[in-house]
């Protein structure tokens, strides 16, 4: 939000809080689950986790890895990487989405 404000209004910005914020909601929802275990909670981490998931795994992937460029120079890629071993990002990719599943289902 900070840099949303900063930066001249950047809706970029705005949308990499949603990220964070997604998050956020997500653990409160299973916070509220784990006081009140009904159903209708279970429903609730269940969508807003799925939710948080899905926004992270776009924003991560498409936004900040490039990821699904078909004009990148770089197969994939964004056209500027810091590591000259693009397979390092491929792998990255898949641990993460593997990090992601593992930590939303360990929480519910």
């Amino acid at each position: 939000m900070r840099r949303y404000l900063e930066e001249g209004h950047d809706l970029n910005q705005l949308a990499n809080a949603g990220k964070y914020v997604s998050a956020m909601v997500a653990a409160a929802v299973r916070f509220k689950y784990a006081a009140t275990p009904t159903s209708f909670w279970m429903w609730m981490v269940i969508i807003s986790s799925t939710g948080a998931t899905i926004y992270q795994l776009y924003w991560d992937f498409v936004m900040d890895w490039g990821f699904l460029n078909p004009k990148s120079k770089n197969f994939w890629l964004r056209d500027q990487l810091i590591l000259k071993n693009k397979s390092v990002y491929y792998a990255s990719m898949v641990l993460y989405i593997v990090h992601l599943f593992f930590n939303t289902t360990e929480l519910i």
